[in-house]
């Protein structure tokens, strides 16, 4: 069944007039762009077709519409469209079909002052009474937007938000470019990508007798530029010695990526460039725009990449989420009522993430969006900031440094001053208000080392005011559920508990290496390492290994260790002999079961005599003291006042806590 729109008048009439271009253009008409797309769209749309020949049938039509334009470029050098100019298929453009015609591409330019704030006046260049019966004003800036790829659908959502969000601004001309005809290429967007080309000369055309008709300055003009529109203003500005500036909203990097700075945009478009990056990366490393900077100033919420709001794959991948969260970040920066989106300069979204951008200094932070700015002398400067999922978007940047210190006293032993692992957390409290508790490392494991500082990002987007206090917490324990799995895809996971037969063969190695088991329950790093090593291992080590890997596997972490014997009883009974060695009662073990919390047995087991086999002796400090650490003092940077601030753990400087595991220790100010 052929789809409707199919048929309609708009693309009948479309149709015609490719038919009687490629009398001028030599190429045949079944060989045209839109009659492949039209006939992608029907075979897409038919029903009883499963996703796996929609795929194949894509992935054919796309390799065979690459033949066919690469024949007819070969064909076709060359389309002249006066007065715009002469468009060829020669470098750089070599990689992209001849576009459209001017009546096909049909750009169009809708003017809206606060005098018409809801109506469209159209101008057109060389129409001067159109210009003289509409309400364009001289002294005020002019703003241009530009939509990007439209694929299959004509409407523009942001068209109507972009002319309300900025005549509430400010008194301007706002005038929003339509080139809807010619981004609507269905599943060709390399034919949209060659239209660009003669959307850009109509906007530099269209520039030119603006500025001769009102004597406006270029200055005055900021073109704002999405996508495929981005690049349209990049081309148009090369055309405009003495643009005032661009803004582009992830700016599209298929069929631009690797062409040279006069054929894509680049810093010399205009005498400020600035872009917002969001959809750098989608698949295999490849998404619609890239990462790397073309502007004067870059920015990169959230590393550029994935969005807060834009986690679900499906949606991201039908609605382009992350591409168009670069439209709603420069609107919350359009609204007054908003508190600005603070950037830092950083060389990489590593070090931001280290927390190691904070400083304002030197033009080092800047305001993202319409109030963006350009520093002096320098051209593709990166910042990166982190947003909310929703409008206003703001969060508030802390850099937070702790220092790790070995425990006081002569009876510390040196395993207990040793490093640990674990996931920090802090609390801030401030003067307007409290932080919730907030992960540093983004909730990954930490290694705390003593003597080392650790430093990290954090970011609360509740104003907290001038920090009071502090409240930190570690934790070592692993988080459920945190392996990926194929099950995943279809929102399953698999469960952790052992089936039947997993049981039996996990009671063999019980019964077999019960000192193991022991040894790994207790914590003993060095056993571990032992019973781990890579090179030089013994077969019964690594049979030890596969014992502990089973361990490993199932029940880390460890908290309660129960042994069942054939009596059935669980047994976790710990006694202490005459030697000092702690040794577990049972007879031949048959089972073992894991719970919460609570003391850590050793255990041991029983062969056939009744010989008791006993784990090594532990005379080293009680079991507790591995799950304590030490925090000499914590910093904290705002990045919003700059304010940085040490504290302690009671006020007193050189204060050294003793911090259990699980614990909350409240940190204040240091004196003095």
């Amino acid at each position: 069944m052929t789809p409707q729109w199919l048929h309609s008048n708009a693309t009948v009439s479309r149709i015609k007039r490719l038919k009687d271009s490629s009398v001028h253009m030599h190429v045949p008409t079944e060989l045209s762009g839109p009659s492949l797309s039209a006939l992608a769209m029907a075979w897409f749309l038919m029903p009883g077709k499963k996703l796996k020949d929609h795929l194949n049938f894509h992935f054919k039509l796309l390799v065979l519409e690459s033949i066919l334009l690469s024949w007819i470029r070969a064909e076709d050098k060359e389309i002249c469209l006066p007065p715009l100019g002469c468009f060829d298929t020669a470098e750089p453009f070599s990689h992209l079909p001849l576009p459209y015609n001017r009546e096909d591409v049909n750009t169009r330019f809708h003017l809206r002052t606060r005098d018409n704030p809801y109506d469209d006046h159209e101008l057109t260049a060389g129409d001067v009474s159109a210009l003289e019966k509409s309400n364009y004003e001289s002294g005020v800036t002019t703003y241009f937007g530009i939509h990007g790829f439209s694929g299959f659908n004509p409407h523009v959502p942001w068209r109507e938000e972009f002319f309300e969000r900025l005549l509430n601004r400010e008194n301007a001309n706002v005038i929003f470019v339509s080139w809807i005809e010619g981004s609507l290429t269905g599943l060709n967007p390399a034919q949209a990508a060659a239209n660009v080309r003669v959307a850009a000369a109509e906007l530099a055309y269209f520039c030119n007798w603006l500025q001769n008709m009102t004597g406006v300055s270029l200055q005055s003009f900021h073109i704002v530029g999405f996508s495929f529109g981005a690049q349209i203003a990049g081309l148009a500005g090369a055309q405009l010695p003495g643009l005032g500036r661009i803004t582009g909203l992830d700016p599209a990097a298929i069929y631009y990526a690797e062409s040279p700075p006069e054929a894509r945009l680049d810093p010399t478009d205009a005498e400020f460039v600035d872009i917002i990056h969001t959809d750098a990366e989608m698949l295999g490393g490849i998404g619609p725009s890239g990462m790397s900077p073309v502007g004067h100033v870059d920015f990169y919420p959230n590393g550029g990449t994935d969005q807060p709001g834009c986690e679900s794959f499906t949606h991201n991948l039908l609605t382009f989420c992350d591409h168009r969260k670069s439209i709603y970040y420069f609107y919350g920066s359009l609204d007054s009522q908003n508190p600005p989106l603070r950037s830092y300069r950083c060389d990489s979204y590593e070090r931001f993430l280290a927390g190691t951008c904070m400083s304002c200094r030197a033009n080092r932070c800047m305001n993202m969006g319409i109030e963006a700015s350009r520093v002096p002398r320098k051209r593709h400067v990166k910042l990166y900031l982190h947003t909310t999922a929703d409008e206003p978007y703001r969060v508030f940047h802390y850099s937070v440094r702790i220092h790790f210190r070995r425990g006081r006293g002569s009876g510390n032993h040196r395993r207990y001053e040793g490093r640990r692992e674990g996931r920090l957390f802090v609390t801030l409290h401030g003067k307007d208000g409290n932080s919730q508790e907030l992960p540093l490392n983004n909730g990954e494991i930490v290694t705390m080392v003593p003597g080392h500082n650790v430093r990290f990002l954090v970011t609360s987007p509740d104003r907290i005011g001038r920090l009071h206090n502090v409240t930190f917490r570690w934790d070592d324990s692993e988080p459920q559920n945190d392996g990926f799995s194929v099950w995943d895809i279809f929102g399953k996971r698999r469960k952790r508990g052992l089936r039947h037969r997993e049981d039996a063969m996990f009671g063999a190695f019980v019964r077999k290496y019960g000192d193991v088991i022991a040894d790994v329950t207790s914590g003993d790093e060095a056993r571990i390492r032992k019973y781990t090593r890579p090179r030089g291992a013994k077969r019964h080590d690594s049979n030890k290994l596969m014992a502990l890997q089973a361990v490993l596997l199932v029940y880390h972490p460890f908290n309660n260790l129960k042994l069942q014997g054939k009596d059935g009883i669980w047994n976790t009974t710990s006694e202490m002999d005459d030697s000092g060695n702690v040794t577990t009662r049972h007879g031949d073990v048959k089972a073992i079961s894991v719970g919460e919390g609570g003391h850590k047995p050793h255990s041991s087991r029983q062969d056939g005599d009744a010989t008791l086999l006993k784990t090594a002796p532990r005379r080293r400090h009680r079991r507790s003291d591995s799950d304590v650490m030490y925090v000499r003092k914590i910093r904290v940077k705002s990045g919003e006042s700059q304010e940085s601030l040490h504290f302690c753990a009671d006020g007193r400087e050189f204060r050294i806590p003793r911090i259990r595991k699980g614990e909350r220790v409240r940190f204040s100010r240091c004196e003095g």
